[in-house]
């Protein structure tokens, strides 16, 4: 079945206003290669780094973090959305996802996005046409995106606007109920 997302409870247009902060949102989890995010982080000591989730690797991510980035624990979608809009950029450096739905929340909610090459980049996230798409485990890709972001507010709305007509053409609620139910009958028919 497609992977849903209720887009419109987070959506936003493109982020014009700077905050200084750039969020992600992710379990404390060895996949999720938080240490690579914590190394960028390293390179931009004035922004604001806030990892939202919780995992087994808390305690240790908590021991190597530099001082701009916060682990802000787990949140309800409401406090998520909130946060959202009050950064400039979401990022997730995974080593592998499955899919990365907040990526698209993430988009949704006018923020553009730069993630790992793994999960739905390639085909939500569409390197320099709906956001940033960085090799896996590339803290120079990874820096370099994020500097090349914060500092051109027009590309990075430019990243917002395409990525957020993807989402309505491709993965709106309609689009996701549609999917599904061709899904279904294409099952049927092959029976």
């Amino acid at each position: 079945a497609p992977i849903a997302a209720d887009l419109d409870f987070f959506w936003a247009p493109p982020h014009t206003k700077k905050f200084n902060q750039i969020v992600c949102v992710a379990r404390l989890a060895k996949q999720k290669n938080l240490p690579l995010l914590f190394s960028v982080a390293s390179v931009f000591p004035s922004v604001k780094f806030v990892i939202i989730g919780e995992g087994e690797e808390r305690k240790n991510l908590e021991g190597i973090k530099p001082n701009n980035v916060f682990l802000v624990g787990q949140k309800s979608p409401r406090e998520i959305r909130e946060i959202f809009k009050k950064s400039d950029l979401f990022v997730l450096p995974s080593n592998y996802e499955g899919w990365g739905l907040v990526c698209l929340e993430a988009l949704a909610s006018g923020l553009p996005v730069i993630m790992t090459d793994t999960g739905c980049a390639g085909e939500v996230i569409i390197d320099n046409i709906t956001g940033k798409v960085v090799p896996i485990g590339d803290i120079q890709s990874f820096s370099k995106a994020v500097k090349l972001i914060t500092e051109n507010e027009k590309e990075a709305d430019e990243l917002v606007l395409n990525g957020q007509a993807n989402l309505r053409e491709n993965y709106s609620q309609r689009e996701m109920l549609l999917k599904f139910v061709n899904g279904l009958i294409n099952i049927r028919d092959n029976d």
